[in-house]
């Protein structure tokens, strides 16, 4: 993977509510291919200029949390219009990680690697 996170522009790292029954971290994804007005995350959506959380400090999270945290929630904006996303959900499965992810489900091909 690359050492820098691609789209992630926000983080939740801990939460009991993103993900009923798990305790989890939450990755925010910018961008989106809607315009929902009831969107929840507006600011990452449009805003291209957000900084971005670098790879690294996620993975080291990921490897420091084990047994604390049992999933990652991939959300945005839309996660699956970045590659980032696909790597960052195998890694947290090979670290028997559960993943969900929060998406629109207009990027069917995306989804489903």
């Amino acid at each position: 993977m690359p050492d820098f996170a691609t789209g992630i522009t926000g983080w939740l790292k801990n939460s009991f509510i993103d993900f009923p029954g798990t305790v989890s971290t939450v990755l925010f994804f910018s961008g989106c291919n809607l315009r929902c007005p009831y969107c929840h995350n507006p600011q990452i959506v449009t805003n291209a200029f957000l900084p971005q959380i670098p790879l690294q400090e996620i993975l080291d999270f990921f490897q420091h949390r084990k047994g604390l945290i049992n999933g990652v929630v991939l959300s945005g904006g839309e996660p699956a219009m970045h590659e980032t996303a696909q790597s960052i959900a195998a890694h947290a499965r090979s670290m028997e990680y559960t993943v969900k992810l929060d998406t629109n489900g207009l990027l069917p091909e995306k989804i489903k690697e």
